[in-house]
């Protein structure tokens, strides 16, 4: 393989992961704004995650998805310490990962079939 083969190759694999990671917070910020909604009693939960995967996205990430999920818990009186949002922030992201892995499995065993 030559030198700019490899460099295309690494390139291709540095873009894949992203978009995976990329997917996986998106995932992952989804999950815990239903978390969230359901515990504040939101009447629409599915407007609420879009808010919380709206509040993930940028150069701040999941501090500002931390930060917009604390100031709502308190707005609405809920009691969330910082501790169990962190805690649901990384078990969430497991099953984030957990869903999309089975995804890609689920995908590529209909691809060999």
């Amino acid at each position: 393989m030559g030198l700019r083969q490899r460099g295309k190759a690494l390139e291709n694999l540095y873009f894949h992961e992203e978009e995976l990671s990329f997917r996986l917070h998106g995932m992952r910020s989804r999950l815990m704004g239903l978390w969230a909604a359901s515990l504040m009693h939101k009447d629409d939960a599915n407007s609420y995650a879009s808010e919380i995967v709206a509040a993930s996205i940028g150069r701040e990430g999941d501090d500002a998805m931390f930060n917009k999920l604390h100031d709502d818990f308190v707005a609405a009186g809920v009691g969330v310490t910082d501790d169990v949002i962190h805690d649901q922030m990384t078990n969430l992201l497991r099953c984030a990962a957990d869903e999309l892995r089975n995804g890609i499995a689920q995908f590529d065993d209909k691809r060999a079939a």
